[in-house]
């Protein structure tokens, strides 16, 4: 009846039609919060920590990390191919690439410090997200 009223003929009603559509979304891309360091191992040249984050994003991803510039001393994290990549403050070694959306999901990040180094309190690294 409505169909009949807006001058479509009910045989033409059974077809499909396409129709372009936009859509436009603010991406969201945040890192939530990080964990302090949980020590998962200890050798006579280095100590390795683990960290959490939390990452919100409504697009891919890639995760990175730096160490920190009140890091002295070479910082190793564990890159997205599961090697250990040396990062000095500047220097962004890849964690995590994600094509998918993500809200509040826990990414892990084990670095490596020098054995002489403090215990650090914070996590000595700063992280970047980027969109894919």
């Amino acid at each position: 009846m409505l169909l009949c009223a807006v001058g479509v003929k009910p045989a033409e009603a059974q077809r499909v039609v396409s129709v372009p559509v936009t859509l436009r979304v603010a991406p969201v891309l945040r890192v939530e919060e990080a964990t302090s360091p949980e020590e998962t191992a200890r050798t006579a040249a280095y100590v390795e920590y683990r960290t959490l984050v939390r990452v919100s994003a409504n697009l891919g991803y890639e995760l990175r990390v730096s160490a920190a510039p009140e890091v002295a001393g070479p910082v190793l994290v564990r890159g997205a191919g599961g090697a250990f990549e040396a990062s000095a403050p500047g220097t962004w070694v890849s964690v995590l690439r994600r094509a998918r959306p993500c809200g509040g999901c826990a990414v892990e990040v084990v670095c490596r410090l020098p054995a002489s180094a403090v215990r650090p309190a914070a996590v000595p690294l700063r992280f970047q997200l980027v969109g894919r």
